[in-house]
């Protein structure tokens, strides 16, 4: 015997009942209230299962990805943020892990949420929105805050401990630094500079302070820029570093050996007699004036092999 398709049946007493029940006004708000819960549950599970995919792809990612995106793991604002950053792909969490101008984002947003200077809601809408800008993703631009969210301005116990967390960071960094692994202790720099960028101090004793470490920052950076050949970058580090600070020994010595090392030679030696006139006797400067000579000496000593080669064919 055929048996008509299930829709066809007409609704049980039970179903019935249920339905008048549901129609009723004086039920709409518990209705409605238990429609709202069940919703609530679902999105909860989703954002559960995402957050775990997400966690499970950083296990997965190499240990430098794990290393850039570990200081954020642990609030769930910042979390959600770096899901939607990685947009759901390995590639894109590597992408966006490997971006320095993300990681100094990420890094002052955990600052404004420690010193309770955003809610959450307003931090997570302001970071999704700077997903979408293009420099941000090309990585042409430095993040700097918005017109909305300016210079935070901390009070002095408020800037202790901001300088606090900037000095970990600092420190994890030169323990890096010692160690050879410079992409650690770039990340590390980077993000304790990300802090003092973000804050001011209320009088010029607590703005002079906050400068000071910037320089020292910038100055760690540009060592790090040195040690890994990347001489142009730390030519841009030394000029920032010395325009806050113009008398600067280790700013003039760090600019010297990026000179040195692209045989700017004149250059050089600018940085290292204005180094002879602030520090006469830094042992920095002979060793760099003899590096000097000997990478001269090879020049000159490969030019003439050059000339001779073309004048002579062997």
């Amino acid at each position: 015997m055929h048996r008509p398709p299930d829709h066809q049946f007409p609704p049980s007493h039970q179903e019935r009942s249920f339905n008048e029940f549901l129609s009723r006004p004086e039920h709409r708000p518990q209705v409605e209230e238990a429609q709202r819960v069940e919703l609530e549950q679902l999105l909860t599970v989703q954002e559960q299962v995402k957050e775990l995919e997400f966690e499970q792809k950083v296990m997965a990612a190499g240990p430098d990805i794990q290393r850039a995106v570990a200081p954020f793991m642990d609030h769930p604002v910042l979390r959600r943020v770096m899901h939607s950053f990685a947009n759901g792909s390995d590639e894109g969490l590597t992408q966006w892990a490997s971006n320095p101008r993300v990681i100094e984002m990420l890094t002052t947003a955990r600052s404004l949420l420690r010193h309770g200077r955003m809610t959450e809601g307003e931090l997570e809408t302001m970071l999704l929105q700077r997903i979408k800008s293009p420099a941000l993703s090309a990585g042409e631009e430095a993040i700097t805050p918005s017109p909305a969210h300016p210079r935070v301005k901390l009070a002095a116990d408020q800037l202790v401990s901001a300088l606090n967390e900037m000095l970990s960071e600092r420190n994890q960094g030169s323990a890096a630094y010692r160690k050879g692994n410079m992409t650690e202790a770039r990340t590390c720099y980077e993000r304790a500079l990300a802090i003092v960028n973000f804050v001011e101090g209320c009088n010029d004793s607590d703005q002079a302070e906050i400068e000071r470490n910037k320089v020292s920052l910038l100055l760690n950076l540009a060592a790090v820029h040195n040690a890994n050949q990347d001489y142009g970058e730390a030519l841009v580090q030394c000029s920032q570093a010395l325009t806050l600070d113009s008398s600067n020994v280790v700013g003039y010595l760090r600019q010297a050996k990026a000179h040195v090392e692209q045989h700017d030679f004149l250059a050089a030696k600018a940085d290292l007699k204005v180094v002879m006139e602030l520090d006469p006797g830094h042992p920095t400067t002979q060793e760099l004036q003899e590096r000097m000579k000997r990478m001269q000496m090879e020049d000159r000593r490969r030019d003439k092999a050059l000339a001779r080669k073309m004048l002579f064919g062997a």
